[in-house]
């Protein structure tokens, strides 16, 4: 009898946050079914704009008294390969982006913002009132790039003033470090849309460069997009069908690791504030042989 070994193929990175919604320690079964559901979009969006190999999910641990408290785990499964401290640590960083979004959403009360401008590893967002919040650069990129996050959140403060019955919606992370509170006075702003897709994208910019594409995870079948690594993770599509073809008849060997001499095309979306939401890439021609990871050595 043949031996059948399992091979892991996945990591973890768990984190938890607690939901608490004020007021009676009963809840509203649509209320709660909904804004779970809304929860795990916005989480999901966030983890594949983070890393698109990784997926995510929660599992709820506790309910506790005092209004109605929820506590929750969220685990964030990634490739083995993908191994390092910031993958160890994913699941805080997306919890993080979470609050950051709620924050900003709250900030905009309702309204677009007047401006948002990024410099360095920040970004300062001036909402309609002339106030400023600054937050990490990456989280409001994630929040401005489409308008799903915003979608989901307003989802779920248009249920909570449809059901009328909780003070606030709490979501506390990082052992209470990290809070981010909503009042009911501030749940019809909440339930206002404010990133709409056909709103976004004031100019497009493009940009054909020749480079080494590390690369990640190959389609050796199909014709869907190709991982890479390319100063962060990628997706790329290959318009080069004459080497698509080598490689889908075993012409040309591919692994993870190696370097793929290319062609790239850059299409760079951005706002009106002239800030970049949103990026494609896409590999027009493959322009030599493969480089294996002893040779990328020696270039080095």
């Amino acid at each position: 009898m043949g031996m059948i070994i399992m091979v892991k193929l996945y990591e973890e990175s768990t984190d938890s946050f607690t939901l608490s919604f004020g007021g009676n320690n009963e809840i509203d079964a649509m209320l709660l079914a909904s804004t779970m559901n809304d929860l795990v979009n916005i989480l999901q969006q966030i983890t594949y704009e983070i890393e698109p190999e990784s997926f995510i999910k929660l599992t709820v641990t506790s309910f506790r008294p005092g209004s109605f408290n929820i506590d929750i785990k969220a685990i964030v499964n990634y490739f083995k390969n993908l191994l390092n401290k910031d993958n160890l640590e994913m699941a805080s960083k997306i919890l993080g982006i979470l609050l950051a979004c709620f924050q900003i959403k709250k900030h905009l009360k309702g309204d677009k913002p007047k401006s948002v401008e990024y410099k360095e590893d920040k970004s300062v967002i001036t909402n309609s009132a002339g106030e400023q919040l600054i937050e990490d650069k990456r989280c409001a990129e994630i929040y401005f790039k489409n308008n799903k996050i915003d979608k989901n959140i307003t989802n779920i403060f248009n249920v909570m003033v449809h059901c009328g019955d909780r003070d606030n919606l709490t979501i506390i992370h990082n052992n209470k470090n990290n809070v981010i509170a909503i009042h009911k006075d501030e749940f019809q702003d909440m339930a206002t849309e404010i990133v709409k897709p056909e709103d976004n994208i004031e100019k497009t910019l493009t940009n054909t460069i020749e480079t080494n594409l590390l690369l990640k995870k190959p389609d050796l079948l199909g014709n869907s997009k190709w991982g890479f690594i390319f100063d962060k993770s990628i997706e790329a599509t290959i318009k080069d069908e004459q080497w698509l073809h080598k490689v889908h008849t075993g012409k040309i060997k591919l692994y993870a690791g190696v370097k793929i001499p290319v062609k790239l095309l850059i299409e760079c979306d951005y706002d009106e504030f002239m800030n970049p939401i949103s990026t494609r890439y896409t590999v027009l021609e493959v322009t030599g042989d493969i480089i294996e990871p002893d040779e990328q050595q020696e270039l080095q």
